[in-house]
């Protein structure tokens, strides 16, 4: 089922065996670095982000036990991001900033939390990443890039760099998703635009359909009114399909709640 591909989430992973190494981590930060070359096809690209996917998916246990207080507090509200996390491979350019982020529920009548992550890749050439997981088969499908000049106007228009976006308008505002729809405007065929928090996002999809880069964005303050209606459009669209993913997350919640609350993916609120 192949719905939601604008989502970087990782959805509740059921893991056995404890992860030492997030555990030993004394900086409270998880990034994985891979060589993504300006060279390789989007299929090649993707190829990568797999790799990368299931070493964060490995990490999900151990990022669990490290934010447990925060999930079973109810004073961290839904939504809320819990932990910043990097890791390092020496000798390797590229990064992923992986961000745990709190996600309350209603699981047979308990008031319970689990964790989703969120995280982008930021590449040796400028440019930034964010894969798009399904979260039916919890695989990445596709990626969205945003170009060094997407990321100047970032600065220009919005008054943010990178990583303050995706933890303010990506992750909070936009709870990790977007969905793009069509733009007509000059005769261009292949221009679609996303809302996303403060931002009115401009991409176009490579033929393939696995890469959507973002040419340039515009604040709300500079949109005129036809803008404004597909930013809404988006947001619409975007809100429902989250509320498909959440329904999911509650089935899943509800018919695995007891295994997933003795791996202790699934905490109850106090």
């Amino acid at each position: 089922m192949d719905f939601l591909g604008y989502a970087p989430y990782l959805c509740i992973s059921i893991l056995g065996e404890k992860d030492e190494t997030l555990i030993e981590n004394r900086f409270n930060y998880l990034i994985f670095s891979i060589m993504i070359k300006i060279t390789m096809t989007p299929r090649e690209v993707l190829d990568e982000l797999k790799t990368v996917d299931d070493y964060v998916q490995e990490r999900m246990y151990g990022l669990t036990c490290k934010n447990s207080k925060k999930m079973k507090s109810r004073f961290v509200k839904h939504n809320e991001i819990m932990s910043k996390s990097t890791y390092v491979v020496p000798g390797i350019s590229d990064t992923v900033v992986v961000y745990a982020v709190k996600e309350n529920q209603t699981l047979k009548g308990k008031a319970c939390a689990s964790m989703y992550l969120a995280y982008y890749l930021k590449t040796q050439y400028g440019t930034y990443i964010i894969p798009c997981i399904d979260f039916i088969s919890n695989r990445v499908i596709r990626y969205v890039e945003f170009s060094s000049h997407s990321i100047e106007r970032m600065r220009e228009r919005l008054g943010k760099d990178f990583d303050t976006f995706f933890r303010e308008d990506y992750i909070k505002k936009n709870t990790g998703l977007f969905h793009p729809v069509k733009y007509e405007f000059n005769g261009k065929e292949n221009e679609y635009v996303a809302h996303v928090g403060e931002a009115f996002i401009i991409l176009a999809i490579d033929s393939s359909g696995l890469m959507h880069i973002v040419k340039t964005l515009l604040s709300v303050e500079d949109l005129y009114s036809n803008q404004l209606r597909l930013k809404l459009d988006s947001k619409m669209i975007g809100e429902s399909v989250m509320e498909e993913y959440y329904n999911y997350k509650v089935l899943l919640g509800e018919s695995c709640y007891k295994g997933l609350k003795k791996s202790g993916m699934i905490k109850e609120v106090a």
